[in-house]
């Protein structure tokens, strides 16, 4: 059950991250997603509550940051020019 329900937040999160034209929305759901990811390697037995929230807490770090070198990247090579 909880297998499911996990891989059912990771692939809302990709599919949202991938479909979303806002920017900021899409850090968002990086973060999201990642912090998904990262919780579930606290999912070993026996549940420590510290090491799920500090697994989490990586995830959506690194989330993050690939969000925001995605979302710089693609501003970079925006080729909108003001004539």
């Amino acid at each position: 059950m909880w297998g499911g329900l996990f891989g059912a937040a990771i692939g809302f999160g990709f599919g949202s991250i991938f479909s979303t034209k806002n920017t900021r929305w899409a850090i968002l759901y990086w973060a999201l997603t990642f912090m998904t990811i990262g919780s579930i390697g606290g999912l070993e037995e026996p549940i420590d509550a510290l090491r799920l929230i500090r697994l989490a807490a990586y995830g959506a770090a690194i989330g993050t940051i690939v969000g925001l070198v995605i979302h710089l990247s693609q501003r970079s090579r925006s080729t909108h020019t003001n004539e």
